[in-house]
Protein backbone atom coordinates (compact mmCIF):
# COMPACT_ATOMS: atom_id res chain seq x y z
CA UNK A 1 0.00 0.00 0.00
CA UNK A 2 3.12 2.26 0.70
CA UNK A 3 3.61 2.77 -3.13
CA UNK A 4 0.46 4.07 -4.11
CA UNK A 5 1.34 6.99 -1.37
CA UNK A 6 2.39 9.84 -3.97
CA UNK A 7 4.65 11.37 -1.30
CA UNK A 8 8.65 11.42 -1.20
CA UNK A 9 8.50 12.33 2.57
CA UNK A 10 6.55 13.77 5.13
CA UNK A 11 6.98 17.60 6.15
CA UNK A 12 6.41 19.64 9.87
CA UNK A 13 7.45 22.73 9.56
CA UNK A 14 8.62 22.91 13.73
CA UNK A 15 9.03 25.77 16.09
CA UNK A 16 8.92 23.85 19.07
CA UNK A 17 5.23 24.69 20.09
CA UNK A 18 2.29 22.40 21.37
CA UNK A 19 0.84 22.83 18.09
CA UNK A 20 3.76 21.97 16.18
CA UNK A 21 4.53 18.61 18.70
CA UNK A 22 0.90 18.10 17.98
CA UNK A 23 1.84 18.15 14.30
CA UNK A 24 4.93 16.11 14.32
CA UNK A 25 2.79 12.98 16.43
CA UNK A 26 0.31 12.80 13.18
CA UNK A 27 3.05 13.00 10.92
CA UNK A 28 5.20 10.08 12.60
CA UNK A 29 1.95 8.15 12.89
CA UNK A 30 1.26 8.45 9.03
CA UNK A 31 5.19 7.70 8.69
CA UNK A 32 4.64 4.33 10.27
CA UNK A 33 2.14 3.35 8.30
CA UNK A 34 3.42 4.79 4.85
CA UNK A 35 7.18 3.48 5.47
CA UNK A 36 7.93 7.15 4.41
CA UNK A 37 10.94 9.40 6.13
CA UNK A 38 9.61 12.48 8.20
CA UNK A 39 11.49 15.91 7.77
CA UNK A 40 11.38 18.49 10.66
CA UNK A 41 11.96 21.85 9.18
CA UNK A 42 13.38 23.58 12.01
CA UNK A 43 12.59 27.56 11.91
CA UNK A 44 14.56 29.84 13.78
CA UNK A 45 12.39 32.78 14.40
CA UNK A 46 11.66 34.46 17.75
CA UNK A 47 8.29 32.99 18.63
CA UNK A 48 10.89 29.43 18.56
CA UNK A 49 13.47 30.55 20.38
CA UNK A 50 11.21 31.90 23.03
CA UNK A 51 9.48 27.92 22.96
CA UNK A 52 12.50 26.62 23.92
CA UNK A 53 13.55 29.14 26.15
CA UNK A 54 11.00 28.33 28.66
CA UNK A 55 12.19 25.11 28.83
CA UNK A 56 15.32 26.54 30.87
CA UNK A 57 18.21 25.23 28.38
CA UNK A 58 21.30 26.90 28.34
CA UNK A 59 23.62 27.27 25.36
CA UNK A 60 22.59 28.96 21.81
CA UNK A 61 19.53 28.15 19.93
CA UNK A 62 21.33 25.73 17.47
CA UNK A 63 22.14 23.91 20.69
CA UNK A 64 18.83 24.19 22.07
CA UNK A 65 17.44 22.97 18.94
CA UNK A 66 19.90 20.38 18.18
CA UNK A 67 19.69 18.68 21.63
CA UNK A 68 15.31 18.79 21.82
CA UNK A 69 15.50 17.45 18.25
CA UNK A 70 18.14 14.27 19.44
CA UNK A 71 15.50 14.07 22.25
CA UNK A 72 12.10 13.94 20.08
CA UNK A 73 14.41 11.02 17.83
CA UNK A 74 15.20 9.22 20.89
CA UNK A 75 11.22 9.44 22.30
CA UNK A 76 9.55 8.21 19.10
CA UNK A 77 11.83 5.43 18.49
CA UNK A 78 10.90 3.92 21.79
CA UNK A 79 7.75 3.31 20.00
CA UNK A 80 8.81 2.01 16.68
CA UNK A 81 11.70 2.83 14.10
CA UNK A 82 10.22 6.17 11.57
CA UNK A 83 12.80 7.97 9.41
CA UNK A 84 13.47 11.35 11.15
CA UNK A 85 15.28 13.73 10.30
CA UNK A 86 15.92 17.76 10.99
CA UNK A 87 17.02 20.76 8.62
CA UNK A 88 17.58 24.10 9.98
CA UNK A 89 15.72 27.16 8.03
CA UNK A 90 17.67 30.61 7.99
CA UNK A 91 15.31 33.69 7.78
CA UNK A 92 11.19 34.78 7.45
CA UNK A 93 9.23 31.86 8.30
CA UNK A 94 6.85 31.83 5.12
CA UNK A 95 9.68 32.53 2.66
CA UNK A 96 12.08 29.93 3.57
CA UNK A 97 9.53 27.52 3.84
CA UNK A 98 8.42 28.10 0.52
CA UNK A 99 11.80 28.53 -0.95
CA UNK A 100 12.38 24.73 0.76
CA UNK A 101 9.13 23.22 -1.04
CA UNK A 102 10.26 24.68 -4.47
CA UNK A 103 12.95 22.51 -3.98
CA UNK A 104 11.21 19.36 -2.64
CA UNK A 105 7.52 19.70 -4.35
CA UNK A 106 6.78 16.44 -3.66
CA UNK A 107 6.00 16.15 0.16
CA UNK A 108 3.25 16.60 2.22
CA UNK A 109 3.47 19.38 4.83
CA UNK A 110 1.95 18.66 8.67
CA UNK A 111 1.10 21.94 9.92
CA UNK A 112 0.23 22.39 13.17
CA UNK A 113 -2.07 25.68 13.59
CA UNK A 114 -2.69 28.72 16.31
CA UNK A 115 -6.58 29.07 14.80
CA UNK A 116 -7.68 32.09 16.08
CA UNK A 117 -11.51 31.69 14.87
CA UNK A 118 -14.35 29.06 15.63
CA UNK A 119 -14.12 28.21 12.06
CA UNK A 120 -10.62 28.60 11.73
CA UNK A 121 -10.03 25.92 14.00
CA UNK A 122 -12.48 23.82 12.12
CA UNK A 123 -11.32 24.09 9.10
CA UNK A 124 -8.13 25.55 7.96
CA UNK A 125 -6.48 27.15 10.82
CA UNK A 126 -5.49 31.27 10.79
CA UNK A 127 -3.24 31.26 8.27
CA UNK A 128 -2.71 27.29 6.97
CA UNK A 129 -5.20 28.26 4.07
CA UNK A 130 -3.48 31.02 2.16
CA UNK A 131 0.05 29.10 3.00
CA UNK A 132 -1.01 26.01 1.00
CA UNK A 133 -2.18 28.00 -1.84
CA UNK A 134 1.37 30.25 -2.05
CA UNK A 135 3.59 27.67 -1.13
CA UNK A 136 1.78 25.38 -3.82
CA UNK A 137 1.97 22.13 -2.02
CA UNK A 138 -0.52 19.62 0.09
CA UNK A 139 -1.04 21.20 3.41
CA UNK A 140 -2.54 19.19 6.20
CA UNK A 141 -3.32 21.48 8.93
CA UNK A 142 -3.31 20.21 12.25
CA UNK A 143 -5.56 21.81 14.64
CA UNK A 144 -5.14 23.13 18.57
CA UNK A 145 -5.73 20.09 21.24
CA UNK A 146 -5.33 17.34 18.56
CA UNK A 147 -3.33 14.98 20.41
CA UNK A 148 -4.86 11.51 19.28
CA UNK A 149 -4.95 9.97 16.42
CA UNK A 150 -7.41 10.65 13.48
CA UNK A 151 -10.93 9.66 14.48
CA UNK A 152 -12.39 11.84 11.58
CA UNK A 153 -11.22 13.68 8.09
CA UNK A 154 -13.66 16.66 6.96
CA UNK A 155 -12.81 16.23 3.25
CA UNK A 156 -14.38 20.33 2.21
CA UNK A 157 -16.08 20.19 -0.99
CA UNK A 158 -16.67 23.33 -2.72
CA UNK A 159 -18.21 23.67 -6.15
CA UNK A 160 -16.83 27.22 -6.82
CA UNK A 161 -13.31 25.81 -5.98
CA UNK A 162 -11.90 23.88 -9.22
CA UNK A 163 -8.83 22.58 -6.25
CA UNK A 164 -12.31 20.37 -4.71
CA UNK A 165 -11.80 17.43 -6.54
CA UNK A 166 -8.05 17.39 -6.27
CA UNK A 167 -8.27 17.20 -2.73
CA UNK A 168 -10.18 13.53 -3.10
CA UNK A 169 -7.54 10.98 -3.82
CA UNK A 170 -5.39 12.57 -1.40
CA UNK A 171 -8.07 12.28 1.46
CA UNK A 172 -8.78 8.97 0.28
CA UNK A 173 -5.22 7.73 0.70
CA UNK A 174 -4.97 9.56 4.25
CA UNK A 175 -8.04 7.50 4.83
CA UNK A 176 -6.41 4.11 4.19
CA UNK A 177 -3.27 5.01 6.09
CA UNK A 178 -5.71 6.30 9.54
CA UNK A 179 -8.27 4.34 9.57
CA UNK A 180 -10.33 7.48 10.08
CA UNK A 181 -14.27 8.24 9.69
CA UNK A 182 -14.42 10.94 6.25
CA UNK A 183 -17.45 13.40 6.23
CA UNK A 184 -18.08 14.48 2.78
CA UNK A 185 -18.67 18.48 3.92
CA UNK A 186 -20.46 20.94 0.82
CA UNK A 187 -20.39 23.96 1.20
CA UNK A 188 -23.55 25.47 -0.44
CA UNK A 189 -22.64 28.86 -1.38
CA UNK A 190 -25.10 29.64 -4.06
CA UNK A 191 -29.15 28.80 -3.74
CA UNK A 192 -29.69 28.22 -7.73
CA UNK A 193 -30.15 24.80 -9.17
CA UNK A 194 -27.07 24.77 -11.11
CA UNK A 195 -24.40 24.98 -8.29
CA UNK A 196 -26.61 22.81 -6.12
CA UNK A 197 -26.20 19.99 -8.74
CA UNK A 198 -23.17 20.68 -9.44
CA UNK A 199 -22.05 20.33 -5.68
CA UNK A 200 -24.05 17.08 -5.31
CA UNK A 201 -22.11 15.43 -8.39
CA UNK A 202 -19.11 16.25 -6.59
CA UNK A 203 -20.34 14.97 -3.06
CA UNK A 204 -21.86 11.34 -5.09
CA UNK A 205 -18.22 11.02 -6.92
CA UNK A 206 -15.92 10.92 -3.91
CA UNK A 207 -18.67 9.06 -2.35
CA UNK A 208 -18.21 6.63 -4.71
CA UNK A 209 -14.83 6.95 -4.56
CA UNK A 210 -14.67 5.83 -0.58
CA UNK A 211 -17.59 3.35 -0.94
CA UNK A 212 -15.49 0.99 -3.29
CA UNK A 213 -12.54 1.03 -1.10
CA UNK A 214 -14.80 0.77 2.27
CA UNK A 215 -14.12 3.33 3.72
CA UNK A 216 -16.42 4.83 6.61
CA UNK A 217 -18.02 8.25 5.14
CA UNK A 218 -21.06 10.40 5.52
CA UNK A 219 -22.20 12.97 3.91
CA UNK A 220 -22.94 16.71 5.03
CA UNK A 221 -24.36 20.20 2.99
CA UNK A 222 -23.47 23.72 5.12
CA UNK A 223 -24.70 27.28 4.29
CA UNK A 224 -20.60 28.18 2.89
CA UNK A 225 -21.98 31.75 3.45
CA UNK A 226 -21.44 31.29 7.10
Amino acid sequence: MASSFHFRSLVVPFDFSPTAHNALFQAIHIGRKTKLPVELWIVTNKYAQEQLAQEGKSGSFKEQSEAEVASLHHQINQDGPVELSAHWLEGKTTKSIQQKLKENPDVLVFLGVHGERKQDVIFHGNQSNKLSLCWKAAVLAIPPGMEGRFQRMLLTIDAENMHSREKIPYALLLAQFTDAEVVLLGLERRKNKEDKARLRGILHQAAQFFGKKGIAYRQEILDGKN
